[in-house]
């Protein structure tokens, strides 16, 4: 882990960063960008999609889709939010 994500301080940064590490399948590590992102005080629809993609893989998949809805609440028109819930639906892993 080369960059430290207590360090950082922009949210928007961190989601990026933790977008990246969720794309080489470094879960663990992105949830860390996310949850300081939250720290910060960022709640966007991007963030929100991030955990849901992240908690779909780490667990619990209920998780996952709360966070997938709130994405699709907060930003009804954001496609990717509805297409992360989808694939939670579609894999059989929340009803």
């Amino acid at each position: 882990d080369f960059i430290n994500a207590d360090l950082l301080r922009d949210p928007k940064a961190l989601i990026e960063l933790g977008r990246q590490r969720s794309t080489l399948e470094q879960n663990e590590l992105a949830l860390k960008c996310f949850l300081r992102a939250k720290e910060l005080g960022e709640d966007s629809a991007l963030l929100n999609q991030m955990f849901g993609i992240v908690y779909s893989f780490l667990g619990p998949v209920e998780k996952a889709a709360e966070h997938c809805d709130r994405a699709v609440t907060q930003a009804p028109g954001y496609g990717h939010a509805h297409w992360s819930r989808a694939q939670l639906v579609k894999s059989g892993e929340q009803a």
